[in-house]
């Protein structure tokens, strides 16, 4: 059974003919990540429409990619053709509902594996969460790639997507939290920071300094994003805090009391399974 490829922009509510599909290295594919064409991309793969201009890039026309299998132009309500203007009563959400695929805005999770970026079902187990639920102090004992991973899977509870840096140490970051319920997006590079589990009891919680919220509002202006995210399984120090509150739009800090609160307060998305 065959399928059409194209774009689909979001702001003209019509179907583009597709101009080229290009490749890109994983470094590429970050680029386009915090750009208006973040939904143009599928796994690597950067699809553009016919005719494809510096104008559509800078005036974003809210594109993505598009995919529609041949039995479904025939069930569509209305006379399919490229350049066309879908009927209004048509949403993103109907079309998705009659079987056309879109590009990543309905995938919530990217993670990088083996050097490529990736759509994944979920970060990190249910049991996991509901683990550290039952019992708090269990957070201590995660290994660093469980914490980042744990909190990555909270964002997207929170209602972010979230795309997974590698475990190693990537310009500071270890995942971009992004937020599209407005033209333009709110994306936040987040830090997670998990000291030692002898040193991240709840009795005697190691103070992080404010050199580690520093260094993550650094790293959002350096890739001139909307702000930065610290978030430790310890706790902050009062200049740490006191250096947030002087930029609350720019920089915000998490510690463990906000974790536990938002795995009792988020749970698995009613429409994803655990």
């Amino acid at each position: 059974m065959g399928a059409v490829r194209c774009i689909f922009s979001e702001s003209e509510h019509r179907f583009l003919e597709l101009g080229g599909q290009y490749p890109l290295s994983l470094e590429g594919t970050r680029k386009f990540q915090t750009s208006p064409l973040r939904y143009c991309l599928q796994e690597n793969i950067l699809y553009l429409p016919k005719g494809f201009s510096e104008e559509d890039y800078a005036y974003s026309k809210r594109f993505c990619w598009a995919r529609l299998k041949i039995n479904v132009l025939y069930d569509l309500h209305f006379h399919f053709g490229f350049n066309t203007r879908i009927p209004d009563d048509y949403s993103l959400e109907k079309l998705t509902e009659a079987g056309v695929g879109l590009g990543a805005r309905y995938l919530k999770r990217h993670q990088e594996v083996n050097g490529s970026r990736i759509s994944v079902s979920k970060f990190c187990s249910a049991s996991l969460i509901d683990g550290i639920r039952s019992n708090p102090e269990a957070i201590s004992n995660l290994s660093k790639k469980d914490f980042e991973a744990l909190c990555a899977e909270l964002f997207v509870s929170r209602g972010f997507e979230v795309d997974l840096y590698r475990s190693t140490k990537d310009d500071g970051i270890d995942f971009l939290a992004l937020r599209t319920d407005d033209i333009d997006p709110l994306i936040f590079a987040v830090q997670c920071k998990h000291p030692d589990s002898e040193h991240c009891s709840q009795k005697q919680p190691r103070t992080l300094s404010v050199a580690t919220v520093r260094e993550i509002y650094g790293v959002a202006k350096a890739h001139n994003i909307t702000g930065g995210i610290a978030i430790t399984s310890s706790k902050y120090s009062h200049a740490s805090k006191k250096f947030a509150d002087l930029k609350p739009d720019e920089i915000a800090v998490y510690d463990r009391s906000d974790i536990l609160r938002w795995i009792e307060k988020y749970r698995w998305n009613n429409d994803e399974k655990p």
